[in-house]
């Protein structure tokens, strides 16, 4: 049961959502760079101790368990640091999509793999092409795209202070320079995931002939040409798993419904910092994975 960087290449896709649901942000007047940053929500935190805390590493808690506790805790904390409410913002909408797309990512994962290990890839390839395929529609190729902030224009002090308060909350003990180790990590992985004439992808799913692990790495980088099964453009049924829930949205609709979401709960989390209001469980306990209320529903972890 290692640790498994799931999310990450959604980097683009994650980044590509903020920006069209970036109006509540823009009226507050937070720092872009930290609001585009936070779109990747807890991902860079795969890499906090990643060698000691593989097993359970905050990365995946903030994935799996304590949603509404989590948005709470954020909150507060940029009711008390304003600095840190682009990045709470931007994580809001990384939820947000998580919550829309998850459901159909591991459906399809658990009828593409047999082994956890190739659920584990169909997961992360698809995801990756998902990034391809709305870069594309934006007639941008996947291989030229650059996130438009760099590790030096995010305020590096709120979110560090913001995870050490979250994870205190949940019991666990943090610190502001670990953090920050993790989000060096982070921009490292996006580096290596970066492939430029799309080499590296296609040596190490050659590799996979031999080993599935190599297959597994080499499904974190970008492929010129994707399976374009992954986006299920004939609108066929799929359902929600541990659920009697069935939809027929392919991935462009359910870009549309992450938009909407995430405009609906950055709004709704930008009302109750200004009013001190707590925030509504019911539209902020939607499990990551499952995109069922927080206790619904199955998911590998």
């Amino acid at each position: 049961r290692r640790g498994r960087i799931r999310s990450m290449p959604t980097a683009y896709t994650h980044q590509l959502i903020a920006e069209d649901a970036s109006g509540a942000a823009k009226e507050a007047g937070v720092r872009l760079a930290d609001y585009y940053f936070g779109a990747q929500g807890a991902d860079p935190l795969f890499f906090y101790r990643f060698v000691v805390m593989r097993k359970n590493n905050p990365g995946r808690m903030l994935h799996t368990c304590g949603i509404y506790d989590t948005f709470s805790s954020m909150l507060d904390y940029a009711r008390s640091r304003p600095e840190a409410l682009g990045y709470a913002l931007g994580y809001v909408t990384h939820c947000a999509a998580d919550s829309v797309f998850h459901p159909y990512v591991y459906y399809r994962a658990y009828n593409c793999g047999a082994t956890r290990l190739m659920r584990s890839i169909c997961h992360t390839q698809d995801e990756s092409d998902f990034d391809t395929h709305f870069l594309a529609r934006r007639g941008t190729e996947v291989n030229r795209y650059r996130l438009p902030y760099l590790r030096k224009d995010i305020d590096l002090g709120a979110v560090s202070g913001l995870y050490v308060r979250v994870l205190s909350d949940k019991g666990v003990e943090a610190t502001e320079a670990a953090v920050r180790k993790a989000v060096r990590g982070w921009f490292r992985f996006l580096f290596f995931t970066t492939d430029r004439h799309f080499v590296r992808g296609t040596v190490l799913r050659g590799l996979g002939r031999i080993s599935k692990r190599f297959r597994h790495l080499g499904a974190l980088l970008r492929r010129k040409n994707i399976d374009r099964s992954c986006l299920n453009e004939e609108h066929a049924p799929w359902n929600y798993r541990g659920s009697d829930i069935t939809s027929t949205d392919g991935v462009d609709e359910l870009y549309v419904k992450a938009v909407e979401r995430a405009k609906a709960m950055t709004e709704k989390f930008l009302e109750c910092w200004r009013s001190g209001e707590p925030l509504p469980r019911e539209e902020f306990c939607l499990g990551l994975l499952t995109g069922l209320p927080e206790g619904g529903g199955e998911s590998e972890k």
